[in-house]
């Protein structure tokens, strides 16, 4: 079974031959995040996707009560704003820098173009979009029957992860 861990920039390349990954390279922008520094805000227009080049971005989903939910926490080589980048709606979620991030830009006209280019990155790029919504379904799909006591406990294991690894 494939996880959120496979949802990265080495998959949307695989079984690309050189002059492709070029190609889809050359594409590429940089961006430098210092520490804690807001990548995207949930509600932005998605122009661009990014994968992480190194440090570390959180997901959030902030709830009109103030609440906030961290959805993951990502590092190098995974794609961050993919879903919205591909369909050109509004972000759902923010991202933020929890260190000294560098990450690639991929705006989301050069995506296409790409696909349109290169056939089998458009399937890997399908297959990266499939991962991530059986991913989102896999995590859903449990909490809606979860107690209370145990959605508690998986966060709080969840946090002391977390906290030990950062």
């Amino acid at each position: 079974m494939e996880t959120s861990s496979d949802i990265g920039w080495t998959r949307a390349l695989a079984g690309l031959d050189d002059n492709e990954v070029r190609r889809i390279e050359r594409c590429l922008g940089v961006r430098e995040v210092p520490a804690r520094t807001p990548i995207f805000h949930q509600g932005d227009p998605a122009g661009e996707l990014f994968i992480v080049r190194s440090g570390r971005v959180r997901l959030i989903r902030r709830m009109e009560s103030g609440e906030e939910f961290t959805s993951g926490v990502w590092s190098e080589g995974y794609l961050i704003g993919l879903i919205s980048a591909f369909l050109g709606e509004p972000r759902f979620l923010a991202a933020e820098s929890l260190e000294q991030t560098s990450l690639w830009v991929l705006r989301s006209t050069e995506l296409h173009a790409c696909m349109q280019a290169v056939p089998r990155f458009a399937l890997n790029i399908a297959h990266l979009l499939a991962l991530l919504a059986s991913d989102s379904i896999r995590r859903a799909a449990p909490l809606a029957l979860e107690s209370v006591e145990a959605k508690l406990g998986r966060v709080l294991v969840k946090l002391a992860e977390a906290d030990s690894s950062g």
